[in-house]
């Protein structure tokens, strides 16, 4: 079992590289990019890095560059890419993980599971980055308003059943 489950990681891994190879194959490549009135030149191809579920693949890219607006790298956006290496996925599962268990047990499930090897000061810079969204992610839902004449009835239940004690037993037959 544990050898398939490399297998699947390995094909994923496979799979994601194809995938990023064949987007980049199909990117036009432009002299000049215009962006908000400014213009880029191609300045070659980019490669990064970009760590999945599957693990790290390599991600090529055309890259533009101009001394008003910096380099930008138009596939990023397109693929939506995190600034970070590692992929939303992993950086989703890595913060799970670490509402449960110690930065390093996290850590080192993920490695145990995925064969991520992932630095704690990333899991930290990570965990700090996504704590920047709690407030937005609460204020796109609004607060449900409820009448104060309105009246809520709580029940709660433990699945237990009734207690039982000796006393309350038929008595034993022998």
């Amino acid at each position: 079992e544990e050898g398939l489950w490399q297998g699947i990681l390995g094909l994923g891994g496979g799979l994601m590289q194809l995938y990023f190879r064949a987007q980049h194959e199909a990117e036009g490549v432009q002299d000049v990019l215009e962006v908000n009135g400014v213009g880029y030149g191609y300045r070659g191809g980019r490669a990064r890095w970009y760590v999945s579920l599957f693990g790290e693949v390599q991600v090529e890219r055309a890259y533009y560059w101009s001394a008003e607006g910096g380099g930008l790298c138009p596939l990023d956006g397109a693929l939506s890419l995190p600034e970070r290496r590692y992929s939303d996925s992993v950086q989703e599962r890595l913060g799970e993980v670490n509402v449960w268990v110690p930065q390093e047990d996290s850590l080192e499930l993920l490695e145990r599971w995925l064969g991520l090897k992932i630095p704690k000061r990333s899991l930290q810079s990570s965990s700090n980055e996504q704590a920047l969204y709690v407030a937005d992610y609460y204020q796109q839902h609004p607060v449900v308003v409820v009448p104060a004449q309105d009246i809520i009835l709580v029940a709660t239940a433990d699945g237990k059943g009734i207690p039982m004690t000796r006393a309350d037993s038929p008595p034993l037959q022998s």
